[in-house]
């Protein structure tokens, strides 16, 4: 754990530097001294052409958490970086349901943001039945109505009281 060449390159968004750091072999899933990686740390700071040269590693760790339970598409969702949390739901092993430590999960942070809330909708492996610990359907349901993006999303995904 620490600093690395890599991460140094990623804070600086020095794409020449990142790709330079991936081909002599630096390991992208390497945690910094805050336990955040090189995707999670780009994902945070906006550095999109950084994140699409990572995310074509193989092996890139796409839903790698960082001690406070953040991901890359957490922390793109979270700064705003909305560009970011398209090209994150892009890739085929990110996990769209994740959640941090406490409890928000990426549907509640994109509340306002209707194109990527129905992007973030029409994922795949979207679970409409994600609850929060009191057995309430928060993220999916939530999110769709506080939002207004009612397209028959409330009546396709679950029932929501409005």
């Amino acid at each position: 754990m620490g600093e690395t060449g890599l991460i140094e390159a990623v804070r600086q968004n020095d794409l020449e530097q990142v790709k330079s750091c991936i081909q002599r072999g630096d390991d992208v899933n390497q945690v910094d001294n805050h336990g955040e990686s090189a995707l999670i740390v780009a994902s945070c700071l906006g550095n999109e052409k950084v994140v699409r040269e990572l995310l074509g590693v193989e092996g890139i760790q796409v839903n790698q958490r960082s001690p406070e339970g953040s991901t890359a598409l957490l922390g793109a969702a979270d700064k705003g970086h909305h560009g970011l949390v398209r090209i994150l739901l892009e890739h085929p092993d990110i996990d769209p349901n994740v959640r941090d430590k406490q409890g928000k999960c990426v549907c509640v942070l994109l509340q306002g943001h209707h194109g990527l809330v129905r992007i973030l909708l029409e994922h795949p492996d979207i679970d409409p039945n994600v609850r929060d610990k009191q057995g309430k359907p928060v993220c999916v349901c939530e999110c769709v109505s506080r939002c207004r993006v009612i397209m028959n999303w409330s009546e396709y995904y679950c029932n929501i009281q409005t």
